[in-house]
């Protein structure tokens, strides 16, 4: 049997004709071992008969009936991977087409993680967006100035990187199997127990943006989840000294606003408990998303008046 090096692992749920095209991004290759894991699509939306890779030899495809999540299906998918390295990608995206031969340049590497860059496009008329800028900002930071915690720490999403296997299975890394934000808990721990990082700052993956996703759709479960997924995070960095890498959880309140002056409150109250006594640190984060929206809101003005 080949040796795998690499398995590419892409969670899918009722968007067939994207995982086809994220499959066709991707060179098929011995030492590529592909895992698409679908999320209890609706039969009425996915043809099952004629799934997209089903029948290919490389590439292997798992349905679950669960319906838990992208993140359930990722960790479906870490329990059938074999390669050196993992890579995880999302079936609305694609990889670039300098994406293997990027990859191959770390295969025999010690690193335990590889932070690649990434473009951005919408992905119905491919046109560019701007959603690639802070993964960028922080490769580049890495690389000029050699901090590579702002990648280990605050980069929450799996995709444009390679991760050694032996580091998920060493530490028990795993994705946590929530609504949204279920890749924020390994994308932070895997850095963390990553001994050996760099940054690569060739552009090996696309980030897509579509109406309808998850990353766009808003309500106050959703943002429940968030701000859960959040808190653990920080208690996690907090525990480990690294408190000053933590998510805003204040960015919050800009969203709960939508959901009425009770929720709002409430919100607003469990926050503070969650900065447990550390009240200038709240104030801190508090001013810093006030800052940010006006600073938001001062150049959106600036561009109305430009256009006119």
């Amino acid at each position: 049997m080949d040796e795998i090096n690499y398995s590419i692992i892409i969670p899918h749920k009722n968007i067939p004709h994207l995982l086809q095209r994220c499959l066709k991004s991707i060179p098929r290759r011995k030492d590529v071992q592909i895992i698409i894991v679908d999320d209890n699509s609706d039969p009425e939306i996915v043809d099952f008969a004629n799934f997209p890779g089903v029948l290919e030899e490389c590439v292997e495809v798992y349905f679950t009936k669960e319906g838990k999540g992208a993140g359930f299906a990722r960790n479906v998918g870490l329990e059938h991977a074999v390669g050196r390295w993992l890579i995880f990608a999302d079936a609305d995206d694609f990889f670039n087409a300098c994406f293997l031969g990027s990859i191959d340049t770390y295969k025999d590497s010690l690193y335990d993680i590889v932070y690649f860059g990434v473009n951005s496009v919408f992905s119905d008329s491919l046109k560019v967006t701007n959603r690639d800028m802070r993964i960028n900002k922080f490769v580049e930071r890495a690389i000029s100035l050699n901090d590579v915690n702002s990648l280990r720490f605050k980069l929450y999403g799996p995709v444009s990187k390679m991760v050694s296997r032996k580091l998920v299975e060493t530490n028990s890394l795993y994705f946590e199997e929530r609504i949204v934000a279920n890749d924020i808990w390994f994308s932070i721990t895997s850095g963390f127990y990553a001994q050996r990082v760099i940054a690569d700052r060739t552009k090996i993956y696309c980030v897509t943006v579509r109406e309808g996703s998850l990353e766009l759709f808003v309500n106050r479960e959703r943002c429940d989840e968030r701000l859960s997924a959040a808190f653990k995070i920080n208690d996690f960095l907090k525990s480990k000294g690294l408190l000053k890498y933590r998510f805003n959880v204040c960015v919050y309140l800009k969203f709960y606003s939508h959901f009425g002056f009770i929720v709002l409150v409430s919100r607003f109250i469990r926050i503070i408990r969650h900065y447990q006594g550390g009240y200038l640190l709240f104030m801190k984060d508090l001013v810093e998303c006030f800052l940010k929206l006006f600073r938001k809101k001062n150049a959106d003005f600036k561009h109305m008046i430009s256009k006119k």
